[in-house]
């Protein structure tokens, strides 16, 4: 679950042995898409800012850097705030299938 948010991905227990949450995953799956493809200017803007930002505290190339290679503090809390207070609160939710 903290690789999820961390990668800002969707996240599901399942177990098929004993079919723990597999019926809740095939119809997330299909809301996912269907949600992607009702919206596919803002699924594909989205998919390509996750891609972008790799590192949990979301400093990633979009960041500017600060003397060279060293990044400064002050980014990397910017960085983490905005992960925390997004303005997207949709997407937040790793666990919730029913909405982007």
């Amino acid at each position: 679950k903290l690789m999820a948010t961390a990668y800002d991905c969707k996240f599901i227990e399942t177990s098929v042995g004993i079919n723990h949450n597999v019926d809740e995953l095939l119809v997330g799956i299909l809301t996912q898409i269907r949600l992607k493809l009702d919206n596919p200017a803002d699924g594909g803007q989205q998919y390509g800012s996750r891609r972008r930002s790799r590192s949990p505290m979301g400093v990633g190339p979009g960041f500017r850097k600060y003397r060279g290679q060293r990044t400064s503090a002050s980014l990397k809390v910017k960085g983490l705030l905005s992960k925390v207070w997004a303005r997207d609160s949709k997407s937040k939710s790793c666990e919730n299938l029913h909405v982007l």
